[in-house]
């Protein structure tokens, strides 16, 4: 999630941040699978740019409603704490909601590719795994921390603006 915190903090309200979470649990369905069952492939189809498309584009038509109800809860639960400076619209565009769940599956098979040799970005068209071992899992891990921190940052300070110029327009 690091790197669409990121990119929230950058583009805003043109991206769903709802959108890239729900698109990384739905394509780590068939992997989760693949455990319980003791597959030996864990990230066959759905982890190659075909499968990631048809699944961005599902979790694209989804999204706007199941965003809806998370941020007026959020936003709820904001100004119970006196944080509305911090809330969010409650209506998520479907370019937002496109751009938030294609940017996640194609940055899943992205970062997946740099780890798990099982992993075929290319299927049908290719067998080659031109990411694998391009990072250390270690370093990998440590830029999308990196990301999310910097994607949080921003977001209080501009939280943080918001609230400052609500108190001076008060005064």
């Amino acid at each position: 999630m690091g790197p669409a915190l990121a990119v929230k903090a950058v583009v805003g309200d043109r991206f769903s941040v709802i959108g890239f979470g729900l698109a990384q649990i739905a394509i780590d369905i068939e992997p989760l699978f693949g455990i319980i069952c003791g597959w030996d492939v864990l990230h066959g189809r759905t982890h190659s740019v075909i499968g990631a498309t048809a699944i961005g584009l599902a979790v694209t038509s989804v999204t706007p409603r199941i965003a809806r109800s998370l941020l007026m809860w959020w936003n709820e639960l904001l100004g119970d704490s006196d944080m509305h400076s911090f809330a969010s619209p409650t209506r998520v565009s479907w370019p937002a909601a496109a751009s938030g769940a294609l940017l996640g599956v194609w940055s899943h098979v992205l970062l997946d590719g740099v780890m798990h040799a099982d992993l075929l970005p290319f299927w049908p068209w290719s067998g080659a795994r031109p990411l694998l071992g391009a990072l250390s899992p270690v370093a990998l891990h440590l830029a999308c921390i990196a990301s999310g921190l910097a994607g949080v940052a921003a977001w209080f300070w501009r939280g943080w603006r918001r609230r400052r110029r609500a108190l001076r327009c008060r005064s």
